[in-house]
C-alpha cells in the first residue's frame, strides 16, 4: 500500500457508516491504528455490515483510505476470503470455475444450511485447490474507485462483475493512449487485478512462468501447459526444438533492443 498523508477532516465517515462503522467507531479507533489509517494504511480486520433491501449483509474486512482522481477521499476494502470445497457448487458451475472463469454464486454458508441469501464473486485456486468467496458488496466499494479513476460505463462494470474481464483505452502520465485490462481476481489485494495490455496479458499475468521455454544462462524452465510448474531441462539436454526456441527468443530480444534504442 502507498503512503498518504490524511488528516481527521479526511475521513469519508459517511462512507463507512454504510459499512456499520459509525463516526464513534472510526475516531475511538487505537491510535496506532488510527495513525497507520491516516497513511493510507490498512487497519486490522473489522466487522462491517452493509444494509440492502434483503438483509444485512455482514463480513469481515480491512479498510484503508485512497485519493480519488478528483481528490476525493475513497475508501478501499480488503475483505476476508472464505474457503470452501469446489463439491459444494452444481457442475455447471464447477466447469465455469476450472475454466478460469469468476462467477456470482451464493456463499458458501448460505448453500450448507440451504439458504439463498449472500451473493457472493466466487473463484477457484488451483494453487490450493480451493474455492475463494467474498460477497459481491465487499468488493463494490473498488469496484466504483476503479470506475472513477477510469471513468467506466454502466455496461463495462456490469460485464465486470459478471466475471468478464474488460479492455479500455487510458491515458498514462505522457498523454498517450495505452491499453489495460482489468477484471475481478480474489487473490489480488483490493480483488481486482489490472494488466497491460489485452487480454491476453491479463491471463498470462496470473502464470508464473509466462513463456513456454523460460531460458537462463545454463537452462531452460519449460513451462507446464497452465503455466502454474515448470521442469528444469539443463544445455546438454536440450532437444532440436528448444534450440530453436532459444534461436527465436534470441531474435526477439535484439529486435526489443533496437527498437528501444530509436529516437524519436
Amino acid at each position: 500500500m502507498h503512503f498518504e498523508n490524511f488528516t481527521e477532516r479526511d475521513i469519508p465517515y459517511e462512507t463507512l457508516a454504510n459499512y456499520g462503522l459509525t463516526h464513534e467507531m472510526v475516531d475511538d479507533l487505537p491510535e496506532s491504528v488510527m495513525t497507520k489509517f491516516l497513511h493510507g494504511c490498512y487497519t486490522p480486520i473489522l466487522p462491517l455490515r452493509i444494509k440492502t433491501e434483503a438483509e444485512d449483509i455482514e463480513f469481515l474486512s480491512r479498510i484503508a483510505l485512497f485519493t480519488g482522481v478528483n481528490g476525493e477521499v475513497k475508501v478501499m476494502l480488503k475483505p476476508k476470503i472464505e474457503t470452501s470445497s469446489l463439491g459444494l457448487y452444481s457442475a455447471e458451475q464447477q466447469e465455469e470455475l476450472r475454466n478460469g472463469k469468476t462467477i456470482i454464486a451464493n456463499s458458501p454458508s448460505d448453500i450448507k444450511n440451504g439458504d439463498f441469501g449472500v451473493k457472493c464473486f466466487v473463484q477457484y485456486d488451483e494453487d490450493t485447490n480451493q474455492v475463494l468467496s467474498v460477497p459481491t458488496q465487499a468488493i463494490g466499494e473498488n469496484i466504483r474507485v476503479l470506475t472513477d479513476i477510469l471513468g467506466l460505463d454502466y455496461e463495462t462494470v456490469r460485464a465486470m462483475q459478471q466475471g468478464e474481464p474488460q479492455s479500455v483505452e487510458w491515458q498514462n502520465s505522457d498523454n498517450g493512449l495505452e491499453q489495460i485490462t482489468f477484471g475481478i481476481d480474489l487473490r489480488e489485494e483490493y480483488g481486482i487485478r489490472m494488466a497491460n495490455g489485452g487480454l491476453q496479458e491479463w491471463v498470462d499475468q496470473s502464470k508464473d512462468f509466462k513463456e513456454k521455454y523460460n531460458f537462463g544462462l545454463y537452462g531452460v524452465w519449460k513451462a507446464s501447459e497452465d503455466g502454474k510448474s515448470g521442469v528444469y531441462i539443463p544445455e546438454e539436454e536440450y532437444t532440436d526444438e528448444i534450440r530453436d526456441e532459444m534461436q527465436r527468443a534470441g531474435n526477439r530480444n535484439r529486435a526489443t533492443v533496437r527498437m528501444s534504442s530509436l529516437k524519436i
